[in-house]
């Protein structure tokens, strides 16, 4: 693939979804305009008769999808070119790219809009790594389906069935990093799991799980470059397995009411303010006032979803594409600002896309879209794995 010229694509891009951002902050800067919206976006969707046929009415706060009837989005969490959506019914949708079975319906095909995930219906909580995604069930247990944490490897995706994390019953919270992803247990205690290679007639994968030693009082826990767990108490301790051992190490001076792993190692404290660190430095780096970061990492954008429910994003106008669809910046020069997002939910991340949730019910996505996971269809001209020109301003998933 060819690279454009230096910082002309990128000031194309931006200009556009400047005005976009500030559009749509207009059109949503009052509580009683979004209410407003909400209620034209579900009789848009679902008023009139279409070949005959009445569409349902959704309430305020549900969308219309075409294969799930109205449903009503309570998270997001987004992959590698792929983002999946957990309802209030308990069932998981996902759209973008499938290779690896990273969709949940039994097929290895990308999907341009949402499709549902197989066999799951009481899912309280979703996290997607790079190809895999777990689901935490109203009970406790666990499901994986995608790559790196199914199961069953002895077979090729597509894989219909959701794989168990077998011994995990009890779990009040999840994560899934890279290769392995980790459980609070209902006793305060951590189990984290991961794929293990079997040679043998052929080669297959099992999982192992294994207990965090020195765990106690965790509520809540963050996988990364180092997976790590606060306590009741705000402390945060992290670690990483490496030879089937886990010594855990106190971040020092850090009190923290959240964490936040979308941007790297980064606790949410009680002023606002989020501390970073990376690489055990000494010293606790203090960044911005969000309630949640999320860094679209190839395209070098990083947005802030602030206490108010403003989303504000940056952008590097000197990156420039290289050869594999990813923008870098060769100076670091200063972000600019790409204007404000209002009434935001929450907002979630992958490779080369960000997702928000509005408080409206509606998931809008900005990007790139070479593998449908902004959920609206990709342009036809493009190559198989050509990830696309970026979108240039956030736009309404197409249920």
């Amino acid at each position: 693939m060819s690279s454009p010229p230096l910082a002309s694509t990128m000031a194309v891009a931006i200009r556009p979804l400047l005005t976009s951002f500030l559009v749509t902050s207009a059109c949503s800067s009052s509580p009683g305009a979004g209410t407003v919206r909400a209620q034209a976006v579900a009789s848009h969707s679902s008023g009139a008769s279409t070949n005959d046929r009445k569409l349902p009415t959704c309430a305020p706060g549900e969308v219309l999808s075409r294969v799930a009837g109205c449903v009503r989005v309570v998270q997001l969490s987004a992959g590698h070119n792929y983002t999946c959506a957990l309802l209030s019914s308990g069932k998981v949708m996902c759209w973008g790219w499938n290779q690896d079975g990273e969709l949940g319906d039994g097929t290895t095909a990308r999907a341009c809009s949402p499709v549902v995930v197989q066999g799951l219906d009481d899912a309280v909580e979703i996290a997607a790594g790079f190809a895999t995604v777990c689901a935490r069930r109203r009970g406790g247990s666990i499901e994986c389906w995608g790559l790196d944490l199914r199961a069953d490897y002895s077979r090729e995706p597509p894989e219909p069935a959701l794989g168990t994390i077998v011994g995990l019953d009890d779990a009040t919270g999840i994560c899934v990093g890279g290769a392995q992803g980790c459980a609070v247990r209902s006793n305060g205690a951590v189990s984290c799991w991961s794929r293990d290679e079997v040679h043998g007639n052929k080669r297959t994968y099992v999982y192992q799980v294994r207990d965090i030693p020195g765990l106690r009082d965790v509520v809540e826990i963050g996988c990364g470059t180092e997976d790590c767990a606060r306590t009741r108490t705000g402390e945060v301790w992290c670690w990483t397995i490496t030879h089937d051992q886990a010594v855990p190490r106190r971040v020092p001076n850090v009190v923290a009411v959240g964490l936040d792993f979308s941007i790297g190692e980064c606790a949410r404290k009680a002023d606002g303010r989020s501390a970073c660190w990376g690489d055990w430095l000494p010293d606790v780096r203090e960044e911005g006032d969000a309630k949640l970061s999320v860094l679209a990492s190839r395209i070098d954008t990083l947005c802030s979803l602030r206490m108010n429910g403003d989303v504000d994003c940056t952008y590097d106008e000197d990156a420039k594409m290289d050869d594999v669809g990813a923008y870098f910046s060769p100076n670091h020069q200063e972000r600019a600002h790409l204007g404000t997002l209002r009434n935001v939910a929450s907002i979630a991340a992958g490779d080369r896309h960000v997702c928000a949730l509005l408080v409206d019910g509606r998931t809008m996505c900005w990007g790139m879209n070479g593998s449908c996971q902004l959920g609206r269809p990709r342009d036809p001209k493009l190559a198989e794995l050509d990830p696309g020109p970026l979108v240039q301003r956030p736009t309404p998933v197409e249920w």
